[in-house]
């Protein structure tokens, strides 16, 4: 049992070190808000979804 109990460790280090997360929140009861969330939730890759369009974003304005 010690084996999992390092890699949970590693992993947790891992993302400690390595992983950055973003908290974006939607008010359901705000219009666009509830669009927006809508149509993020019909996405089946979330992340992929949100990294494309900032990578969109970036080459528009050259950076």
């Amino acid at each position: 049992m010690k084996d999992k109990a390092d890699k949970k460790a590693y992993d947790i280090q891992y993302a400690k070190d390595n992983v950055v997360r973003k908290f974006i929140p939607f008010n359901k009861q705000v219009p666009e808000d509830a669009r927006m969330l809508e149509h993020l939730n019909k996405k089946s890759n979330v992340t992929r979804y949100i990294k494309d369009l900032i990578s969109e974003d970036m080459t528009k304005t050259g950076k």
